[in-house]
């Protein structure tokens, strides 16, 4: 071990020395505005020798003009003024580049504090600039779009737990009438108290890192005045390395007033309840008329047959009511599952007792495959039965008669999936993104006579979502059948 030995070097040589190995350009002027030290990464920027520039002013070897005029200006605010002074500009290359300099440039004293030059340390942020640039179009872009779109704005930012919010929703959220910076809180103080557990469970989830920091969402606003509206909001939240850890950083928040399509809504959905009451009050008392015609005695065979598409007839129509009730339950939020542990098989016996008779009527042969060993998922038996009810009565509606239909059931990981497949009329490819909306329906049914309502996959789609399943529809285009695959999750034990 060595003791006592001290090491020790000339600080001047020691600067000049940091001076060459950094890419920061470093530079010295005499009180004549005379080069008296350029650095390695100096001498690049201007594309010159060291004996082009020592000695000499900016303009024997700068070309631009304008660049020598902005340089002699604030080199004489050092000289004369005796300023620090610092700066961001753009300056013209030997090339005819344009690049963007953060100098500083400080009055130089010698040992008695007479002014005998100045030192510059300059560095470049030209990337940073243009990623300014890129961003204030990307901006721009933004608010252009939010603002031909009936948005409002807002940008959050996370570390000061601030959110500068634009004139329009100030006014939409009564906070003023213009634009203003407030605290995160005074937003979350105007969502109605029913939704803020809902809102800010949805914040917490796009502020997550390991997610996509995207949120979009309906809430109600509670202002003062005792007005309601409903908002839908989407964030979008950007994250920065903080501290060597990866946090929210800011966020764009755009909002829309959806008040007059809510109440929309709302309207269609009472409707739809209403008109399913009043359907369902007259098919009581024909469904009792044809139980009086069964229990009279054998029927002439015209009126034989007449009774019997009757109660087909009826049996189609209560089908149709119950769906119309279901619709609006979910749409009110009224629908509630019975949910236990329930055997996939016991779940497509329950299906297949309701789809039967439309099956037998339509001459069409169907395939079942369930597993032998129990395949279990946690669900509500009624509607699960009901789901795959509707996907094959909506099979039996598209396939020509005497098709064919397959209806399987298989364990894939951790999902039940349930399948059903038919050779029918198939799905254009344009109708598939949409075969799940409410009231779409395909040409052909409707063309057939069999179009019905148009609320028997939606119904599917819901139901399937509310037990944590997902569904998707597959067809190869007209003509080429169709697949429908429900996946739900295994319950184990």
């Amino acid at each position: 071990m060595l003791s006592g030995t001290t090491l020790s070097a000339d600080p001047g040589l020691v600067a000049k020395a940091i001076a060459e190995a950094t890419d920061d350009i470093v530079f010295a002027k005499d009180l004549e505005r005379r080069y008296q030290f350029a650095n390695p990464a100096m001498l690049a920027a201007v594309g010159c020798t060291r004996e082009q520039v020592i000695g000499h002013v900016d303009a024997e070897f700068l070309r631009d003009p304008v660049t020598v005029a902005q340089l002699i200006g604030i080199d004489r605010r050092v000289l004369v003024d005796g300023e620090t002074v610092e700066t961001e500009q753009p300056l013209r290359m030997p090339d005819g580049s344009l690049r963007y300099w953060l100098s500083r440039k400080m009055p130089l004293r010698d040992a008695q504090g007479r002014l005998i030059g100045l030192l510059g340390i300059a560095r470049d942020i030209t990337s940073r600039k243009l990623a300014e640039k890129q961003n204030d179009a990307g901006r721009l872009k933004l608010e252009m779009a939010v603002q031909a779109a009936g948005l409002v704005m807002a940008e959050i930012d996370y570390r000061s737990n601030q959110n500068h919010i634009s004139a329009e929703l100030a006014r939409l959220l009564e906070l003023g009438d213009g634009e203003m910076t407030v605290p995160r809180q005074a937003i979350f103080d105007r969502i109605h108290r029913e939704d803020i557990d809902r809102y800010m469970a949805g914040i917490r989830a796009a502020m997550d890192p390991t997610g996509n920091g995207h949120l979009a969402i309906d809430v109600r606003a509670q202002l003062p005045s005792g007005t309601v509206r409903w908002l839908h909001i989407v964030l979008q939240v950007t994250f920065s390395a903080i501290d060597g850890e990866l946090k929210p950083d800011r966020g764009v928040c755009a909002a829309r007033d959806v008040t007059q399509e809510r109440e929309a809504d709302r309207h269609k959905d009472e409707f739809i309840a209403t008109l399913a009451h009043e359907l369902r009050n007259p098919l009581a008392p024909i469904r009792t008329g044809l139980e009086i015609l069964r229990r009279v005695g054998e029927l002439p065979p015209a009126a034989a047959r007449t009774r019997e598409m009757m109660e087909r007839q009826l049996n189609h129509m209560v089908r149709l009511v119950d769906d119309l009730m279901d619709v609006s339950r979910i749409s009110r939020g009224k629908l509630e599952l019975r949910l236990a542990p329930v055997s996939v098989a016991q779940v497509v016996e329950h299906a297949l007792e309701a789809s039967q008779p439309g099956l037998q009527a339509a001459g069409h042969v169907l395939e079942v495959q369930v597993p032998a060993q129990p395949l279990v998922v946690r669900g509500d038996l009624t509607r699960l039965a009901q789901v795959v009810s509707n996907l094959v009565n909506n099979a039996v509606k598209y396939t020509p008669r005497g098709g064919r239909i397959a209806l399987s059931a298989a364990v894939d990981g951790d999902e039940a999936v349930l399948a059903v497949r038919d050779d029918g009329a198939g799905i254009p490819t344009s109708l598939l993104p949409r075969v799940f909306d409410l009231f779409a329906q395909g040409d052909g049914a409707r063309e057939k006579g069999q179009g019905g309502l148009g609320i028997g996959l939606w119904l599917v789609r819901r139901l399937v979502e509310m037990h944590g399943g997902r569904i998707d529809a597959r067809s190869d285009g007209p003509d080429q059948g169709s697949t429908f695959t429900v996946r739900l999750p295994v319950w184990r034990s």
